[in-house]
């Protein structure tokens, strides 16, 4: 049996939904990098699917897994015979994002630099990893361009990313409002919005119990950052269209594949259709860059899996959806599981 049949069978027979295409792209990966992290960040296959590709393709000797992954001399003649090589090209002004920032808008993340230099680390307890102050500002810039900020009601659920904070400072909102669990980040952004004078309002309470009635149906755009779970998706993506109060009312969320396959992507944009009244108008490629957390995997018997990476290896796809008719469901959710099978939360 070849390499590539026998190593999908193993695994599919472990119940990891894994296919041919997924499998060449961790090959097509470590064929460009020999750091673990880079790997799974170019791969975009799970990074728990990716650790066990690896060890059965070292079992199979297509690799040799050390501080380093190697690809052995018969790893490149399956790597060539199999994958598709190219190479990454993201243009270097935007990061392959699409849009430029303006004056104002590079002022902004100047700014944003500043304030946000202290802000709380990552932690464990809420599947918290936050993005570069660049990618903050971007996200701030789509949604400017698209007539979603300016002279809008802005809602942002769960910030770690601080957007909320770069809304307020570029002052061009009608309203911005944070909702957050985390304590430490309620008192990091209430202690800015007092330095800076921002008007701002900031939440705390868990989206699980779904989104207080007086603020149903009033926002113009929401953000969030949502855990991967498929049910923590909806959660977090229904509770942002509960806001949401009439039709052209817009969100912005991440959806990453080092934590989603695609078969989740697609129950989840199914469910998503089908439950609410949007429409997906944008899906953009790695359009958030996320810092490398501090919380590891020291359990991990994978060497490279056990140090902290020294490079960001973590991205997540832009979707912005658009409400295409009044609605507002009030939706409780009760307890969001924020680990499934492909969730990077390895140990």
């Amino acid at each position: 049996m070849q390499v590539v049949e026998s190593v999908l069978m193993e695994l599919r027979s472990r119940g990891f939904n894994i296919t041919e295409r997924d499998l060449c792209r961790v090959l097509r990966a470590y064929s460009m990098t020999d750091d673990f992290w880079k790997g799974v960040g170019i791969s975009e296959v799970p990074v728990s699917y990716v650790v066990e590709v690896l060890k059965e393709l070292q079992r199979a000797g297509v690799l040799q897994i050390g501080d380093t992954i190697e690809l052995t001399p018969e790893g490149h003649k399956l790597c060539i015979k199999k994958c598709v090589l190219y190479p990454e090209n993201p243009c270097e002004s935007c990061g392959g994002r699409g849009i430029e920032l303006d004056d104002r808008l590079k002022e902004l993340y100047r700014s944003f630099v500043e304030v946000s230099s202290n802000r709380p680390d990552a932690v464990k307890e809420y599947d918290q990893a936050y993005v570069t102050p660049e990618t903050t500002i971007y996200r701030v810039a789509i949604a400017l361009y698209r007539g979603d900020i300016a002279g809008r009601k802005v809602v942002v659920l769960g910030d770690d990313d601080l957007v909320s904070v770069a809304i307020s400072m570029l002052g061009v909102a009608e309203e911005v409002a944070v909702v957050e669990v985390d304590k430490r980040l309620i008192d990091f952004i209430q202690d800015i919005k007092r330095k800076l004078d921002l008007p701002l309002s900031v939440f705390q309470f868990d989206l699980s119990d779904g989104i207080p009635r007086e603020m149903r149906a009033h926002f113009d755009a929401f953000f969030t950052d949502p855990p991967e779970t498929e049910d923590a998706l909806m959660a977090f993506v229904g509770c942002g269209i509960d806001t949401l109060r009439g039709e052209g009312s817009a969100g912005y969320f991440g959806v990453t594949r080092q934590e989603s396959s695609l078969f989740k992507w697609r129950r989840f944009q199914k469910r998503l259709l089908k439950e609410y009244d949007v429409v997906i108008t944008d899906i953009i490629k790695n359009f958030s860059e996320y810092v490398a957390w501090g919380y590891g995997y020291e359990k991990q018997d994978i060497p490279p899996l056990r140090e902290k990476p020294d490079v960001n290896w973590f991205y997540s796809y832009l979707y912005r959806i658009e409400l295409l008719s009044d609605m507002s469901k009030g939706v409780r959710y009760g307890r969001i599981v924020y680990q499934d099978r492909e969730n990077s939360i390895l140990g």
